[in-house]
């Protein structure tokens, strides 16, 4: 396995004794503080894409000019990509705790950094895209409305009153939706470079887990054999893959003596 390379093979045959495999000392946990962020510039995002549609009202009836939501007067590039970092040097650091206290191998963080660069700034490029993409939707759905004039004026607004609510758990959603499933693959990444084949799942223990995934909980799975995530539709996945998904996977370490 490409982890052991550099190991005391002495040291790494006492961690393991006669066992095959071992678990992770460290449980994984979720990026909680990289979701946070996200939430704030999703909260920034939602007071400039209120005015927009404020003005879609104002500028039916009064022929006033639209007002265009300026999504970098919230600096959501560049924050996304900090956000992405902040994900990374998480991810990382996950990964270090796990192999460092149950392997006792130190972990080079600038070698993942370099590898996982690239990968982040797409992350970055595809959340906006996912942002801007559901803005425009919901923008098109109440201007639709308004085009046709399918609805009396008192409807309109408030048809366009309910958008407006809906803006803000739409963000939260991609929020918590895609920094889970980035954060699996992230550890997915890890466990392949490094020739660690498992992982066990792990939920976060909370009235919102999934009945399903609750069932997975503490079983250990393979990463080219996913298990069912979903008992209704057949469908398989790890942790993070599923929408919506906080659940980790914490890896399993094999013996280097079998």
């Amino acid at each position: 396995m490409k982890l052991y390379y550099n190991a005391d093979p002495q040291k790494l045959k006492k961690r393991f004794g006669r066992k095959k495999e071992i678990v992770s000392k460290y449980e994984t946990q979720f990026p909680n503080n990289a979701e946070r962020e996200y939430n704030r510039l999703a909260r920034d995002i939602n007071k400039e894409f209120q005015k927009h549609v404020d003005s879609l009202i104002l500028w039916r009836f009064n022929n006033i000019p639209l007002y265009l939501p300026d999504l970098e007067a919230v600096n959501m590039s560049s924050r996304l990509s900090i956000i992405a970092r902040l994900l990374m040097r998480f991810a990382i650091r996950q990964w270090q705790l796990s192999v460092g206290r149950t392997l006792g191998i130190e972990i080079n963080k600038e070698y993942h950094e370099n590898n996982l660069a690239l990968k982040m700034h797409d992350w970055a490029v595809e959340q906006k895209q996912d942002i801007e993409q559901k803005l425009r939707r919901i923008s098109g759905d109440i201007r639709f409305y308004e085009y046709f004039g399918l609805i009396g004026t008192k409807d309109f607004i408030e048809h366009a009153e309910i958008k407006k609510k809906q803006v803000l758990s739409a963000l939260y959603f991609i929020s918590a939706n895609n920094i889970g499933e980035m954060f699996s693959d992230i550890m997915e990444y890890f466990c392949r470079d490094s020739g660690v084949e498992k992982y066990q799942w792990a939920t976060k223990g909370d009235a919102l887990v999934r009945p399903d995934h609750e069932e997975l909980d503490g079983g250990i799975f393979e990463w080219d054999n996913p298990p069912i995530v979903n008992q209704a539709t057949g469908e398989t996945g790890h942790p993070g893959d599923d929408y919506n998904c906080r659940c980790v996977a914490v890896p399993v370490f094999a013996s280097p003596v079998l």
